[in-house]
């Protein structure tokens, strides 16, 4: 019962005790009566009839409230029930609905969650199977879509490091163009395709790097201009060693001191490394670092070809004292460091 209609029910029987029941007995209260007379006036008296059938009258109008209020309650809460297991059944048909195919790892878990937390009321207990069914099945796609998303995250990754590497090819490319442009622009101003003989003291970082890439060889050797041992860098010419080139560029600048250009010439096959003409005469060196001492065959095919061409006019030019014992019974020899006298020698003659 509501507080209001309680104090409404207290007033209504305050009223009717106060006016029809103590009222009249106050009024008669200097003569009080037996008390037997007293109870049956009291029943008899109208006032008390009248009481009692209004507090009979209130009575049931209270029940009557009371009930109607019992059963709009009960409306309501039979209202609500029906509200509540319609939502609940939407609930379980929304999650039981759900395309696994659609949903991402973070999402079925999410899923698996609420399917783990729903409370399935009685009236909806049919669902249970399927509930418990979308679990199993949700659980095992989590697994596989686990699977597939780790394997998608490293071919992503593969992508992405490929696509770095592409990048970078191309960058190093584009660096390697610069590079060698820059590098040409060097080998251009070095003349190194006309010369193959550097000293190596006169060039900075930037042209020994160059000449290196494109092929010289670092080599110390004695100079037979500046008459001291200096380093080079030399280009190789065929299966020619360092030192052999070498010796036969510098022969070259030496004569270019005492012939005309033109007539001088450099060979690289079976011919003389160098040959060169003075007064019409035809003279030849022949450079030696010691390789055709053990090629018996060749050195004497060597020495009869130039015994014929040249006879008397040619010269083997080694490179240290050693090889010039050995080659001094083959054919007349000279060490480098004598080339300079020998042609000025024959330049006199």
């Amino acid at each position: 019962m509501e507080d209001a209609e309680a104090v409404i029910l207290f007033v209504g029987v305050f009223f009717i005790l106060s006016n029809f029941i103590f009222k009249p007995i106050i009024n008669q209260i200097g003569k009080i009566p037996p008390f037997e007379e007293f109870f049956v006036g009291l029943i008899e008296s109208i006032g008390f009839k009248i009481f009692i059938l209004c507090l009979l009258a209130f009575l049931f109008i209270l029940f009557n409230v009371w009930l109607h209020k019992k059963l709009v309650k009960n409306s309501i809460k039979r209202k609500e029930r029906r509200i509540l297991i319609e939502e609940n059944r939407e609930k379980i048909e929304e999650l039981l609905n759900e395309d696994l195919e659609k949903l991402n790892s973070d999402e079925i878990k999410k899923l698996i969650r609420k399917l783990g937390q729903i409370s399935v009321l009685d009236e909806n207990k049919n669902y249970n199977l399927e509930v418990e069914d979308k679990l199993k099945r949700a659980r095992l796609f989590l697994n596989k879509r686990l699977k597939d998303e780790e394997i998608e995250r490293y071919e992503s990754e593969k992508r992405y490091l490929l696509n770095e590497i592409e990048e970078l090819k191309i960058k190093k490319y584009e660096q390697e163009l610069r590079i060698g442009a820059d590098e040409e622009k060097i080998f251009k101003k070095l003349k190194a395709d006309e010369n193959i003989v550097f000293e190596l003291d006169k060039l900075n970082k930037k042209e020994i790097e160059v000449l290196t890439k494109r092929g010289f060889e670092k080599t110390n050797e004695y100079d037979p201009i500046l008459k001291k041992n200096l380093n080079f860098l030399v280009k190789k010419v065929l299966h020619h060693s360092a030192t052999h080139t070498f010796l036969v560029e510098r022969i070259k600048e030496i004569l270019k001191e005492y012939v005309n250009e033109f007539n001088i010439e450099v060979h690289e096959t079976r011919e003389a490394d160098v040959i060169f003409e003075i007064n019409s005469k035809k003279y030849a060196f022949e450079v030696e670092t010691g390789s055709l001492l053990s090629k018996k065959g060749q050195l004497k095919g060597k020495i009869e070809f130039l015994n014929k061409r040249y006879e008397k006019n040619w010269y083997f030019v080694v490179s240290n004292r050693d090889l010039a014992k050995k080659y001094r019974k083959f054919g007349k020899t000279v060490l480098r460091v004598g080339v300079c006298k020998i042609i000025e020698k024959i330049t006199k003659s």
